[in-house]
């Protein structure tokens, strides 16, 4: 293994180990990322998301499709089964739905980011408008339980019975006027929800005396004196800029607080309009777990196992807390990180400065490029984007590439920046599907972490929490390369 130190010499090391780690482990400008007098596209190659008004016309487009595929599924005439038409307008809304949400969360421009969200909600709209379709439940019903009048493979068949249990879930039984309550309680539930989620990560804002006068400079302080919390400070060695950090980021809001019980409450009248005892037997009525009383017994029965082991780290970090101070308070929430850190690095001898020199990004990135090449026959191979493409210039688009061809794109969407969420999620912008002419719509997908961007003379160097956050992304990603479902 190479051990990478971040000198200049740094960079003739990464350069020798390939394209990736040259790629990710330097900083990026406009001037590297774009070539002058290159033709501008749009957001993921898209020419009509030059500019957010894009969007509206990707709306108007997708709604005008959509009408078209549900008047074929409602038609004596129709010429494919079903379950090929449903699969026809689930792609045709969530290509544009799974984009517009992705851009509303991660796009800086506050003008792109609100065209996103019109796009999401008119979408999402649709969609519940379309759950209590009486005429397309009806095409689908009697396809499922009498079969359809054109052939239909296995997956055809499994495909439709799900469509049928989205039906069911959504109140379709219901009469016309709770039907219509129920696309209203969606609606709600989505423009909700969506608020909830922008506020839970807000900075909070103090005035500078709230704080102890030795903890203030480990924050950031506003000219005005204000302190501003914008994270938990999990790493600090501070038992009291941990304390105050905790406290402070997660004081109660009243408006955060008015939200969510209204979005609990619809949740609920939803749940009982369908049928449903609460909103969680609806959630997880068709998956795995199938009712809250079988995952609770289940989160009951691994619980009673772990008294023992619990009691037994938390002694091993109240002693460290005391080793460092033999007054200090018991051990609380925000200490949990902190020793956690702490203990794996004195019990498994761990200097995580060491160790992080010889993973940076870019070496990590090679080694999952080995691994794949290894267990799946395809590689990672960086692609240069065009200007308009992405929507922050440090943002790197792979090709997945097997012997025969491109099975897909993956955009490393890796480095922070304001305002960015503080996630490491997968987005799916575009499922892969057989489409009617034979041929593959390969997967478009975005990964995005909130590393540390490199420097001019040092790359960004992971700590085990952010290679396993990393590993663990890139698998939901392949899976989406690999899929290949029809």
């Amino acid at each position: 293994c190479i051990r990478l130190w971040p000198t200049v010499s740094t960079f003739r090391q990464v350069s020798s180990l390939g394209p990736l780690a040259a790629a990710f482990n330097t900083k990026q400008t406009a001037q590297f990322k774009f070539q002058w007098g290159q033709e501008k596209t749009g957001l993921f190659g898209l020419p009509e998301l030059r500019d957010s008004s894009g969007f509206h016309e990707l709306k108007e487009r997708c709604i005008r499709n959509a009408e078209n595929l549900v008047e074929e599924v409602i038609s004596p005439n129709r010429n494919r089964n079903v379950a090929v038409i449903f699969d026809d307008l689930s792609d045709e809304l969530c290509r544009v739905a799974d984009l517009a949400e992705f851009i509303r969360l991660a796009h800086p421009d506050q003008e792109f980011a609100m065209a996103a969200q019109d796009t999401c909600i008119a979408i999402s709209g649709l969609v519940e408008k379309l759950n209590t379709h009486l005429g397309i439940y009806t095409a689908l019903k009697q396809a499922v339980e009498k079969g359809d009048m054109f052939p239909e493979s296995d997956v055809d068949k499994h495909v439709a019975k799900l469509f049928l249990q989205d039906f069911n879930m959504c109140g379709i039984h219901l009469a016309d006027r709770e039907r219509e309550e129920v696309v209203e309680l969606n609606d709600r539930i989505l423009r909700l929800g969506q608020q909830f989620a922008s506020g839970c990560h807000q900075p909070r804002v103090v005035r500078g005396e709230v704080l102890p006068p030795q903890i203030r400079n480990m924050f950031f302080v506003e000219k005005n004196g204000n302190i501003v919390v914008s994270a938990q400070h999990m790493d600090s060695p501070s038992d009291l800029a941990r304390e105050a950090a905790y406290k402070i980021y997660y004081w109660r809001e009243e408006q955060q607080e008015s939200v969510l019980t209204a979005l609990l409450e619809d949740r609920f009248k939803l749940a009982k309009l369908c049928g449903y005892q609460t909103f969680g037997h609806r959630a997880v009525a068709n998956s795995l777990g199938q009712s809250p009383e079988n995952i609770g017994e289940f989160l009951s029965s691994l619980a009673s196992q772990l008294p023992d082991r619990v009691a037994r780290d938390h002694m091993a970090m109240t002693n460290m807390k005391k080793r460092t101070n033999p007054m200090a308070s018991p051990l609380a929430m925000w200490d949990v990180p902190y020793l956690s850190g702490q203990a794996r690095g004195l019990w498994f001898r761990m200097d995580m400065e060491t160790v992080c020199e010889y993973f940076s990004l870019g070496v990590a990135m090679e080694g999952l490029n080995e691994l794949f090449q290894s267990l799946y026959g395809v590689e990672l191979v960086v692609e240069e984007t065009r200007e308009g493409e992405v929507w922050a210039q440090d943002v790197f688009k792979l090709a997945v590439k097997d012997s025969t061809q491109v099975l897909g794109h993956i955009y490393c969407d890796f480095f922070r920046r304001p305002d960015k969420p503080i996630q490491d999620c997968h987005f799916t912008i575009r499922g892969g599907r057989e489409k009617n002419d034979g041929t593959y719509q390969d997967p478009v997908v975005v990964l995005m972490l909130n590393l540390p961007p490199p420097g001019w003379r040092s790359p960004t160097l992971l700590v085990p929490s952010t290679f396993d956050n990393l590993f663990h992304e890139m698998g939901h990603a392949m899976h989406s390369m690999l899929g290949r479902t029809k």
